[in-house]
């Protein structure tokens, strides 16, 4: 799927990956994860953490019940659990 993206040169994938572009002007960041995606999961501590050292908001959260596919249906079908979480870091920001 990424090579449909990025085509398979490595060298340009890596420069896609947003902890390539960590920047201390970058603005907040909220990372929200589906509960069944541990990789990604993974990626998204590598990143708040990286944004976090050069001094830039950054939070992770995890939607429970959710995977890669199904975290994105929670919008406008009555479950509020991923608009909450964002309007709740907007709000703080």
């Amino acid at each position: 799927m990424t090579s449909a993206a990025f085509g398979n040169d490595h060298g340009l994938r890596a420069q896609a990956s947003p902890v390539n572009h960590v920047r201390a002007d970058a603005p907040p960041f909220l990372l929200l994860n589906a509960q069944e995606d541990e990789k990604l999961e993974e990626e998204a501590d590598e990143l708040s953490s990286l944004l976090r050292n050069k001094g830039v908001s950054a939070e992770t959260s995890i939607i429970s019940g959710t995977n890669h596919f199904t975290i994105l249906s929670l919008v406008g079908n009555g479950d509020d659990t991923l608009i909450d979480r964002m309007a709740e870091f907007v709000k703080r920001q």
